[in-house]
């Protein structure tokens, strides 16, 4: 059995010296360990720090450290201390208080102690471990990041030139552009705009694209527990791009891109008639194609990706019959090819819906929020970093490796970071000029 002793808070009727006498006396009786209160009075941390300088064996303790008086890095910073001046000496001990205090002294919400306390802790071993610290819970999240971060990304096609040997290539490849924008930084004031950055490459030539982004993302001050939302047009390699590049990273698939594959089946449902056969009976007579088709748009709309499909299988069902009886005989109907093609156009929607449905959000609901739904603001980009200069004022023939490297200054120049590379390179160029102090000036 090991002996304590508590004196509680600081006074209590005896004189500094005589508490240090008993504190005294206990070690050189054998007890293990000597602890201190806090409540509305003196303070743990300065007692035990005091009688660790006028001890050499027993050890010192908090019973307890307020948890709402500190911050859980502040308590991991005052034991820490404490521990090294008692030459590893130190016990932590750490409680939730009461009301009276931690609301009518500290100013600090006394509730959900439970979950308060437990995220507490975890945050005090992270510290005490000496650990990068980044936490997010439900009450605490360190560091505070700023404000989410919004990334678009689309692609554009070049003109591929044509080899020197004469030998036929690829007509057209593929560019990527983005461009993310910080809705606010918390330092900045009110009416600064927002932060906007915009990248582009090549994907077949740059062989890291992955690290690109991040680098780009850093730049802004993207960090672990920032909200960012990453929008594409579904396309495998947009797709893929910004996976795993933040673990609180939300993907979402541009709703402009989903409402250009349902307008082509709208178009074509509407030089359709609906077919004679026996129809879906749980569906009503009088429904239409074009009906149907918008029923897909309207549950995609609302983030129900399942019903969308079941709806476009009652679709391609029905199309799949154009032109046959109900005995499977030919019966030729106006409008065959237009059907075969609306059939294609179905299938191809409904894999796409397959590929993408973890990025298939209720669009309605944002929208209502005021949040964004599709990348519009990215179309600028893919206009000012591709379009203007290789698609259409200069129709020019690319090889991969020449496009990448001109996106590459291009999107230097827009960001504003040409300047400050080149220097990197030629420290010489354009130096920056010497500001003037009043007292060089007189």
């Amino acid at each position: 059995m090991r002996l304590g002793l508590h004196v509680g808070y600081w006074g209590l009727g005896l004189t500094a010296e005589q508490q240090l006498d008993i504190v005294l006396e206990a070690e050189s009786a054998g007890f293990d360990s000597v602890w201190a209160a806090e409540a509305y009075g003196s303070d743990t941390a300065t007692v035990l720090a005091w009688l660790a300088s006028n001890t050499k064996r027993i050890k010192i303790g908090s019973a307890i450290f307020q948890m709402p008086a500190r911050t859980p890095a502040m308590t991991a910073m005052t034991a820490a201390t404490l521990d090294n001046i008692s030459d590893g000496r130190m016990i932590l001990g750490i409680g939730s208080s009461g009301p009276q205090v931690a609301e009518g002294w500290h100013g600090q919400p006394f509730a959900r102690q439970l979950q308060r306390t437990r995220e507490y802790v975890e945050i005090l071993r992270i510290a005490l471990a000496r650990q990068r610290l980044e936490y997010k819970g439900e009450i605490y999240e360190l560091p505070i990041p700023d404000g989410p971060l919004s990334v678009g990304i689309d692609g554009g096609i070049v003109r591929a030139r044509r080899g020197t040997t004469g030998v036929k290539t690829a007509n057209l490849f593929e560019v990527i552009a983005g461009k993310s924008i910080l809705s606010f930084h918390r330092d900045d004031p009110e009416d600064v705009a927002p932060s906007s950055k915009c990248f582009a490459l090549v994907r077949s030539v740059d062989k890291k694209p992955k690290r690109r982004l991040f680098e780009l993302l850093s730049l802004q001050g993207m960090q672990a527990n920032q909200q960012v939302t990453f929008f594409s047009d579904g396309g495998e390699n947009v797709r893929t791009l910004p996976e795993y590049l933040n673990p609180e990273a939300e993907h979402i698939l541009d709703w402009f891109h989903c409402t250009m594959r349902i307008t082509v089946l709208q178009q074509c449902a509407r030089g359709l008639n609906l077919h004679s056969s026996e129809a879906d009976p749980a569906l009503p007579d009088e429904e239409s194609l074009v009906r149907r088709v918008e029923s897909v748009k309207h549950y995609l709309w609302h983030g129900n990706s399942a019903q969308a499909l079941a709806r476009l299988r009652v679709v391609e069902d029905e199309l799949e019959g154009w032109g046959y009886d109900e005995n499977g005989e030919e019966n030729p109907q106006p409008g065959n090819d237009v059907a075969a093609r609306m059939l294609k156009y179905a299938r191809e929607l409904g894999t796409y819906i397959v590929n993408n449905a973890g990025s298939i959000v209720n669009y309605g609901e944002r929208y209502r929020n005021g949040e964004r739904i599709s990348t519009g603001f990215v179309e600028s980009t893919i206009n000012q970093v591709v379009s203007k200069r290789m698609v259409k004022k200069q129709q020019m023939q690319w090889t991969p490796e020449g496009a990448h490297l001109l996106l590459q200054v291009r999107t230097q120049v827009i960001n504003d970071d040409w300047e400050a590379t080149f220097r990197t390179w030629y420290p010489g160029f354009r130096p920056l000029p010497t500001p003037v102090t009043l007292s060089q000036a007189a």
